[in-house]
């Protein structure tokens, strides 16, 4: 008589300590009516900020093609921000973020676009211009994926805390990226015609398959840190395609 109710206490044990399913919100300048609460994309918010502020750890922002002037966007820890969307996907896979651009750009090249100082921020499918930095990681981790930053001060800037710079290219910078403190991982990425250094390292870095080419200085260069560099290619550097001062391993 009594297994029923221990199988309901369970089971409602259970359901109360289960995390929310994780939900995604929508972003579309375009999106028509007066209602923009994010829920789907006919009323999606209009803003990336506005997207950023709903969302909630293990959410998704999903970002339709458009032009965002409104740095700066910072994400909570667990957000994702996906771009490239036309504004009728059902799936995040169905993104075209190389046809359909997502720009976050800055007002006067001097400011932060993006800062991520949380732990688990996505960064996926974007373009990000005028800027300082694009993108300041401070703390915490991101993944900063299959994007285009050109045009800024820093592409990407490490502060601290982690990231994983995978995919992107990242050209026509003042800098490529600057890895201050922390550690980075940098995989399959072009990083070319920055006016300066291509990447900068002062903290950890491990570099794999990237293609470092024609920065106006060194096309990666080592201060006093730990780098680790396999099957990249440096090529037509200003300076040098690689200088150590020291702590380097190849």
């Amino acid at each position: 008589m009594r297994r029923p109710y221990l199988l309901y206490l369970v089971a409602s044990l259970l359901f109360a300590v289960s995390p929310a399913w994780a939900e995604v919100v929508y972003v579309d300048q375009a999106a028509p009516g007066t209602v923009h609460d994010g829920a789907s994309w006919s009323t999606a918010y209009l803003t990336v900020t506005g997207g950023v502020a709903a969302a909630a750890s293990g959410d998704e922002v999903w970002v339709s093609r458009g032009f965002y002037t409104e740095a700066p966007i910072s994400p909570g820890a667990g957000v994702a921000l996906y771009g490239g969307f036309t504004g009728g996907e059902t799936q995040r896979g169905q993104r075209n973020f190389r046809a359909n651009a997502a720009v976050l750009s800055g007002s006067d090249g001097e400011g932060v676009i993006v800062t991520c100082q949380y732990p688990n921020i996505v960064l996926d499918g974007f373009t990000l211009q005028n800027g300082g930095p694009s993108v300041d990681v401070t703390s915490g981790a991101a993944t900063i994926a299959n994007n285009t930053i050109y045009d800024n001060g820093v592409g990407v800037l490490i502060e601290s805390g982690a990231a994983d710079i995978l995919g992107n290219n990242i050209a026509a910078n003042r800098a490529g990226v600057a890895i201050m403190s922390g550690t980075a991982t940098l995989a399959n990425n072009t990083i070319a015609d920055n006016g300066e250094m291509g990447v900068c390292i002062l903290g950890q870095a491990t570099l794999t398959n990237n293609t470092i080419s024609a920065n106006g200085e060194d096309g990666v260069g080592v201060y006093s840190s730990t780098a680790t560099l396999a099957n990249n290619v440096l090529a037509f550097n200003g300076n040098c395609g690689f200088h150590v001062e020291s702590g380097a391993s190849i």
